[in-house]
């Protein structure tokens, strides 16, 4: 192969791995999305790995019990910021205005929510900020799907 022919060739091979990179940024994605929910609604922690505490708020403690959509009632014992599971429902990856894969919140509503449960008077610290673990997962998905297009390609 000559200079030309391997320039043509190179060129070709990173065209088609940024093309399909997308498929890896969805998974990588994906990965992180399983990740915070799974920490934050499951196990009811924060970024940092320490628990969301408890609900305060002897009125929400009642509402959550009795629920007005009489669903029945929710756990008081901590917070895992699940009630109709709309928080939970609304973190979803899409893409953005400039075309790009993104993991975010649907609505200002839910993003609003998140941020007064970080802020002082609630949990007090980041929870819906990924880990250095879920980032490090995140990294390791898009590796491992990087791998697979270049092993195709």
């Amino acid at each position: 192969m000559n200079p030309a022919q391997a320039g043509k060739a190179f060129k070709l091979f990173s065209d088609k791995l940024i093309k399909e990179s997308r498929v890896a940024e969805v998974a990588a994605l994906t990965t992180l999305n399983g990740d915070l929910q799974g920490r934050i609604f499951n196990q009811g922690k924060a970024t940092d790995g320490s628990s969301l505490g408890t609900y305060r708020s002897k009125s929400y403690k009642k509402k959550r019990q009795n629920p007005p959509d009489g669903s029945g009632g929710r756990q008081i014992i901590k917070k895992d910021l699940q009630f109709y599971g709309d928080l939970r429902g609304n973190i979803s990856l899409g893409i953005t205005n400039g075309n790009k894969n993104a993991l975010g919140f649907k609505s200002d509503g839910a993003r609003l929510i998140a941020t007064y449960q970080e802020g002082k008077r609630q949990v007090g610290k980041p929870i819906f900020t990924p880990s250095k673990g879920e980032l490090d997962a995140m990294a390791a998905a898009y590796l491992k799907e990087v791998t697979k297009i270049i092993r195709r390609v």
